[in-house]
């Protein structure tokens, strides 16, 4: 049998009948408000529509919404506040074939203060509604810390995208199609604690979009990880480079502060451009991961003979 929307509809119809269970409060009282149903799982359909308009006023741990191939566009419902009225900590819209559209126009009917994280891995989305930027719209989610947008079509990120993200700790934009970094585009308004992830591997970077000017050299949580791999990097500067592997501050140093750069599947040419990296090798080893030369086979750029 294909699930349809009727029986969505049916089943969110069942759950605004439960009643809530009482909760014991801090101070011995009671209170019934509704607690959090649990999770929604919807997989393997044909549609090409979501209308999650019963699911106002209701509370879930997370929206699953996964391999869903037809599906484009949410619907929800009305809410007469700024905020919407979909409350759920985790929400999951991978492998269907939402438009930026589709997406941009839904965004309303979550609640904004709950959401902590989003994951839209491989939809149909560029990153522009309307003329307008999609990614300065998702960062109104004010506790979000993780935010997943692979395998999409992303071919830029603009400077400024991030700044209203406040609690960001992990950002994935692998496998997209993304050749420029605007200048502050990673510039955040939080981050300043705990990790930072930045996966931005399987695109179509160059050296000479990975420059000092990005923002990255700004981010100051003590762990930090930035994954290049198999883009088209074919060089290692120490004025593009070095910014994103120190200490965005005085809070610590090299040894005390945990950063990690891969850059597997690249085509860098070890030469003289790497030279500041391998003559520092005890520090930047440990730093600097699987940089391996285009132009010495099974050599990466601490054991190269091409460099001196």
């Amino acid at each position: 049998m294909s699930i349809t929307q009727t029986h969505i509809d049916r089943l969110f119809e069942l759950l605004h009948l439960l009643e809530p269970l009482p909760t014991l409060t801090q101070d011995g009282g009671l209170t019934f408000e509704k607690n959090p149903i649990g999770d929604f799982y919807l997989h393997k359909t044909n549609m090409t529509t979501l209308d999650l308009t019963l699911l106002a006023d209701l509370k879930f741990i997370a929206i699953v919404i996964y391999n869903n191939p037809y599906l484009t566009s949410i619907t929800g419902p009305h809410s007469e506040s700024s905020d919407g009225s979909i409350d759920v900590s985790y929400l999951k819209f991978t492998f269907c074939g939402l438009t930026d559209e589709g997406l941009g126009n839904s965004l309303r009917y979550f609640n904004s203060s709950s959401l902590i994280r989003l994951q839209l891995k491989a939809n149909s989305l560029y990153g522009s509604v309307d003329g307008k930027d999609l990614l300065p719209r998702l960062g109104s989610f004010s506790r979000l810390v993780y935010l997943d947008l692979s395998y999409n079509k992303f071919r830029r990120i603009r400077g400024g995208q991030f700044k209203n993200f406040t609690r960001i700790k992990e950002l994935e934009f692998s496998g997209n199609e993304i050749w420029e970094i605007g200048e502050d585009a990673f510039l955040f308004n939080g981050t300043d604690a705990g990790i930072f992830i930045l996966r931005l591997d399987g695109n179509r970077l160059t050296a000479k979009w990975i420059h000092e000017r990005n923002g990255l050299d700004k981010i100051t949580s003590e762990d930090k990880s930035f994954n290049l791999g198999r883009n088209e990097i074919e060089t290692l500067t120490r004025a593009t480079f070095l910014p994103m592997i120190q200490p965005g501050d005085d809070k610590c140093d090299l040894f005390d502060c945990h950063t990690a750069l891969f850059l597997d599947g690249n085509s860098i040419v070890c030469d003289e451009k790497v030279k500041w990296l391998k003559d520092q090798k005890s520090i930047y080893k440990n730093i600097v991961w699987r940089a391996y030369c285009v132009n010495d086979v099974g050599k990466d750029i601490f054991t190269t003979s091409k460099v001196q």
